[in-house]
């Protein structure tokens, strides 16, 4: 099956900025991940947020674990994180940074609930704000996904 002209550009995309964020040094993205998370941090989006989700990072993406880590530091937040599995997704309550530091890994490396777990659901908590890393956004908040769900739209922060 052949790619579509625009299925295409986003794959060429996604080997660019792969590629782009490859050739950073260690230091470079730590300096980078700082930078966006203390920028988030102090955002009123967040500031003004009790009940929260956050997509676990993956390796290339701006870390979330100091972004989780506040969460909880401030005492009066819900933090909720994706479970995936075959049926779809779910954002699932975790309680403490314990709790996120000792969730089990899925297949892409990423700290999910297992099944098992009974949580809290987020959707119907009334999320706040979701989180969302990722590979690349427009400066209007598109994001480059994966190619494996569907892209989202996100409210940038400025």
């Amino acid at each position: 099956e052949s790619m579509t002209p625009v299925r295409a550009a986003k794959a060429e995309l996604r080997k660019v900025f792969r590629n782009t964020l490859a050739s950073l040094s260690p230091e470079q993205k730590q300096s980078e991940t700082e930078s966006l998370v203390l920028k988030f941090l102090t955002s009123p989006e967040y500031q003004n947020s009790r009940i929260i989700s956050v997509y676990i990072s993956m390796p290339e993406e701006v870390n979330t674990r100091d972004i989780v880590q506040d969460i909880f530091r401030s005492g009066n937040r819900k933090c909720f994180v994706p479970r995936f599995d075959g049926a779809g997704m779910q954002m699932l309550r975790i309680h403490s940074f314990e709790d996120y530091s000792t969730l089990p890994l899925n297949k892409w490396n990423i700290r999910q609930p297992e099944s098992c777990d009974d949580r809290e659901e987020g959707i119907s908590a009334g999320l706040d704000l979701i989180l969302v890393p990722g590979l690349a956004f427009t400066k209007d908040g598109i994001r480059l996904g994966r190619g494996k769900v569907l892209n989202h739209t996100m409210e940038s922060i400025k």
